[in-house]
């Protein structure tokens, strides 16, 4: 099974209008009468559409879709303390600048090109404290992004970093690249089950 807001196109943060738009176009495209698909492949893709738009556009079936625990930012237990004393004494001060724009070193690391870098764990864990804060808060995805981007960079042996990564490109509607977060994630730890799920739903 594919994510379902893969399926239509969308990022999951595509209202309900923007679905219903989104499965009536792709409805007649894939449509076994009307469209250009071998007949097989468009009853798939159809049946594959329908029971997208059915969960996404069913209140319950939606909540319980984005609540999975694959789409949800996970936290090193290097940070978890720091995270909750953060926010417990209300300390999560948001980036003064944007960084929307990657650094060559940030964009080498990200693709595997750099394999050795000097690991800073202490930069790693301030940016994954504040990252997790701005995480819960959609309007903040490019800032998270940012920051999970330098948790990567200042250590790239984080494996929580990549994951999460994946998860802010997930939201963002980045879906290759939330698949290469992925990917880097499985190489640090090549079991971890979420990872391999999500990894088959961005198929």
């Amino acid at each position: 099974m594919r994510d379902h807001y893969l399926v239509l196109g969308l990022a999951p943060t595509a209202n309900e209008a923007m679905i219903r738009g989104a499965y009536e176009r792709l409805s007649r495209e894939y449509h076994p009468d009307y469209g250009t698909l071998p007949k097989e492949e468009a009853k798939q893709k159809l049946a594959e559409l329908e029971r997208a738009y059915e969960t996404l556009t069913t209140r319950s079936s939606k909540q319980d879709y984005d609540a999975s625990p694959i789409f949800k930012l996970r936290s090193p237990e290097s940070v978890k303390d720091a995270y909750s004393e953060t926010l417990r004494m209300g300390k999560v001060k948001l980036p003064e600048k944007k960084r929307n724009d990657l650094s060559w070193r940030t964009l080498l690391i990200t693709l595997g090109v750099i394999k050795e870098v000097k690991r800073d764990p202490v930069k790693a864990n301030r940016s994954m404290v504040i990252a997790l804060s701005l995480g819960k808060q959609a309007e903040s995805c490019q800032e998270c992004k940012s920051l999970l981007l330098q948790a990567a960079e200042a250590d790239p042996q984080l494996f929580e970093a990549h994951y999460d990564l994946a998860v802010i490109c997930y939201r963002l509607g980045e879906y290759d690249e939330a698949r290469r977060h992925l990917q880097d994630a499985l190489k640090l730890r090549p079991e971890d089950k979420l990872s391999k799920k999500f990894l088959s739903l961005l198929a």
